[in-house]
């Protein structure tokens, strides 16, 4: 699994949540990049976390061989 297909993975769960508290921050602070800067941090670790999840399940998984022609 890609880092791009984890990333979509992870903002399915995560992503509506940190810009909700982000837009609630810059809302009551008037802080524009700030909140957005430190919500990407935690999004990119869960991206990172969650491909080498699946890196690890990938790599347990029996290997599948093509059949070959006679």
């Amino acid at each position: 699994m890609s880092l791009l297909e984890s990333t979509a993975l992870a903002s399915t769960a995560a992503v509506p949540d940190a810009l909700g508290v982000a837009n609630l921050v810059r809302s009551q602070t008037l802080l524009i990049r700030e909140p957005l800067l430190l919500m990407a941090v935690p999004y990119l670790v869960l991206a990172l976390l969650i491909e080498h999840i699946f890196k690890e399940f990938a790599a347990r998984l029996p290997q599948r061989h093509p059949l070959q022609a006679p």
